[in-house]
C-alpha cells in the first residue's frame, strides 16, 4: 500500500511540474488517479514530460549549487573573513553558476517552441532568462566591489 502512495505521489508531482511548465496549472492541480492516467487531458504532450522535467531538474540543481555557495559565503561573513579573495571567488562562482542556469532555460525554450508553438512557457522562460542574467551581473558587480575592497584592505594592512 505504501508503494502505491509513493508511486502515485511521484506521478502527481511529475504531472504538476510538467503542466505548470507548459502553462496549464489549473489542469495540473486535479487529484491524481490511482490508475496512473496522468496525461489524459493532453496525451499529445506526454512525450515531452521527460525532457521538460530533466531540464527543470537541471535548472533546480544549479539553483541549489548557488544556494550552497551563498551559504558558504555567509558563513565566511559570520566568521569575520569578509574582505578576502576567497569571498571574491565565492561571488564569482555564484555569478558563473547563475549564467549556467540560462543554458537549460534556453534548451527548454527551444524544445517547447519546437513541440508546442506559442506556449505560455516561452514567456515564463524568457522572463527567467532575463532575471538570471540580471542576477549574474549583480553577482559579478558585487565580486568586483569586494575585490577592490580586498586590495584596499591589503594596502591598509601594509600601511599600518
Amino acid at each position: 500500500m505504501r508503494g502505491l502512495y509513493f508511486e502515485l505521489g511521484k506521478t502527481w508531482v511529475s504531472q504538476l511540474l510538467l503542466q505548470v511548465c507548459l502553462g496549464h496549472p489549473s489542469s495540473a492541480l486535479r487529484a491524481p488517479s490511482p490508475q496512473g492516467e496522468g496525461y489524459v487531458l493532453n496525451p499529445e504532450l506526454s512525450h515531452m514530460r521527460v525532457p521538460v522535467l530533466s531540464l527543470g531538474i537541471l535548472f533546480l540543481f544549479l539553483i541549489l549549487i548557488i544556494l550552497v555557495i551563498a551559504f558558504l559565503f555567509l558563513r565566511r561573513i559570520r566568521r569575520g573573513n569578509v574582505f578576502e579573495m576567497k569571498s571574491v571567488k565565492n561571488l564569482q562562482a555564484m555569478g558563473w553558476v547563475t549564467l549556467a542556469t540560462i543554458l537549460p532555460l534556453v534548451a527548454l525554450y527551444v524544445y517547447t517552441e519546437k513541440n508546442v508553438s506559442g506556449s505560455i512557457t516561452n514567456l515564463y522562460v524568457t522572463v527567467a532568462v532575463l532575471m538570471m542574467g540580471v542576477i549574474a551581473v549583480f553577482f559579478f558587480l558585487i565580486a568586483n566591489l569586494f575585490e577592490q575592497a580586498v586590495h584596499y584592505k591589503e594596502e591598509n594592512d601594509l600601511t599600518v
